[in-house]
């Protein structure tokens, strides 16, 4: 009996032990411990364009979740994994076996990029058309080192995808740009070239001015007029400047001339302080552009104003000229005329003298009258020269006159020429401001990604999970 119970004890021991041994077996199998992944996260910013402005922000999101996904899906074709795997040892040696397409698909899976934030931001001009996304890149695997190695690759490989092709086309719009600008700069440099040759032109004629007012001085005490139509031209042309001269107005502004083949100054001046004003709203009125055009300004309007009173002195002084010298000699000069009447009257009275037999007083007499006759003679010949002498005055004066409204033509094409050049420089100044603000802009609109996560990218540990079967044992 006893030794039945012993045997029976022996088979349940048996089959426990083997049922044990399998359970054992079965639950070794079945649970399976998940192994520990590490976490490294990075942050990044981009600009992204986006066309028109009127998009709600749930068509902005989507915008930005496909432009990163797009952008994500190139980083990842370019991610060079054998690379990073070979920086881990540990982990190359532990996953010696795995080939390199499974290992591209398992940092691919584990590699994400995902939108966080969405906002418009201002464009060129306070035009909205750049959308400002902010993203988080994350990466999971096994080994710390890889999850960092891998972060760091695609925060590389954003900023270069990002950059490569936006410095091409920047450096193309750049060399645009900067010829551009050159010329521009070689006009500028012309236009000051062509503003300086007109103000040392000016000058030569101002230094010279003395000496030819020196000569036509000398020139003028001996002039007369002998025709009376070239005394009322000579009026004439007196008159309209004196009325030139009426229209001044207070603040020095430039003469009208005595012709009028152009608009008037008072239009030309005015345009010009038009361009002032604007540069002076524009950029203030103690600018150095603004206070350079200022006294450019106001030195051509004082030389002018100058020239002009040169010139309109001249003409008066020739008229007062003429006037004294009308008053001094007649035209007709009678004193001229009366003597050569008398002299030729004693010359008929010697001559028919000589022929009849004279006493002593008779001839005495007759040598009187021819000492007379000499003396008359003289004057009248001192006359004549004097006439002769004055003719050539008058012509001299005439030519003098008919200089100075060709010298006010001159002045007035030079001013002329001179408000053009300073306008075109102006304008000049302004493109090479809107070239430099259109280049700072494009500098900005083509910014690479930026980093908003400081390196050195920490990887952190995920929560293991464990996950199981139970598997029930029958007695």
């Amino acid at each position: 009996m006893i030794a039945r119970c012993l045997i029976v004890l022996r088979r349940r021991f048996r089959w426990l032990l083997a049922t044990a041994l399998v359970v054992a077996a079965l639950t070794a199998g079945v649970v399976q411990r998940v192994q520990p992944r590490y976490r490294a996260v990075a942050t990044l910013s981009i600009n992204e364009p986006v066309i028109g402005t009127d998009v709600d922000n749930a068509a902005l999101t989507r915008y930005a979740q496909e432009r990163v996904a797009a952008r994500h899906a190139d980083v990842l074709q370019r991610l060079d994994v054998d690379g990073i795997l070979a920086g881990a040892t540990s982990f190359a040696r532990a996953r010696g076996a795995v080939t390199p397409a499974v290992r591209a698909a398992v940092l691919h899976d584990r590699a994400i990029a995902g939108v966080t934030e969405v906002s418009l931001v201002d464009g060129t001009a306070g035009d909205l058309s750049l959308v400002s996304v902010i993203f988080s890149v994350s990466v999971e695997d096994p080994d710390p080192r890889v999850a960092a190695a891998t972060l760091e690759a695609l925060s590389a490989l954003y900023a270069q995808t990002s950059t490569d092709p936006a410095t091409s086309e920047l450096a193309q719009e750049m060399a645009a740009l900067e010829a551009d600008l050159e010329q521009r700069s070689s006009a500028v440099r012309l236009l000051e070239t062509t503003i300086a040759e007109f103000r040392q032109e000016n000058s030569s004629a101002l230094e010279g001015r003395p000496a030819a007012d020196t000569r036509a001085a000398a020139l003028a005490e001996s002039e007369l007029m002998q025709l009376e139509i070239q005394i009322q031209r000579l009026q004439n042309r007196s008159l309209t400047v004196d009325s030139a001269l009426r229209e001044l107005d207070p603040r020095g502004a430039l003469r009208r001339e005595v012709t009028d083949p152009g608009p008037p100054t008072s239009e030309r001046l005015a345009s010009l302080q038009t361009i002032l004003a604007m540069v002076r709203g524009r950029y203030g009125s103690r600018h150095p552009d603004v206070l350079r055009l200022d006294a450019e300004t106001t030195a051509v309007r004082t030389e002018l104003e100058r020239e002009a009173d040169i010139a309109i002195q001249e003409l008066r002084t020739a008229q007062a000229e003429y006037d004294r010298l009308q008053q001094l000699y007649a035209l007709d000069f009678p004193d001229v005329v009366r003597l050569a009447n008398t002299v030729s009257n004693l010359e008929g009275t010697v001559e028919s003298l000589s022929t009849v037999g004279l006493s002593a007083g008779e001839t005495g007499y007759i040598e009187g009258l021819g000492r007379e006759e000499q003396a008359l003679r003289a004057q009248l010949l001192e006359l004549q020269s004097a006439r002769d002498a004055m003719r050539v005055q008058v012509a001299d004066l005439q030519s003098h006159a008919a200089r100075a409204p060709l010298l006010v033509q001159q002045y007035r094409a030079l001013r002329e020429n001179l408000v053009e050049a300073e306008v075109r420089h102006a304008a000049a100044l302004e493109d090479r401001r809107a070239l430099k603000y259109e280049y700072d802009v494009l500098v900005q609109r083509h910014s690479p990604p930026v980093l908003l996560s400081a390196p050195p990218y920490v990887p952190q540990l995920v929560t293991a999970t464990r996950t199981g079967t139970i598997v029930a044992a029958g007695m």
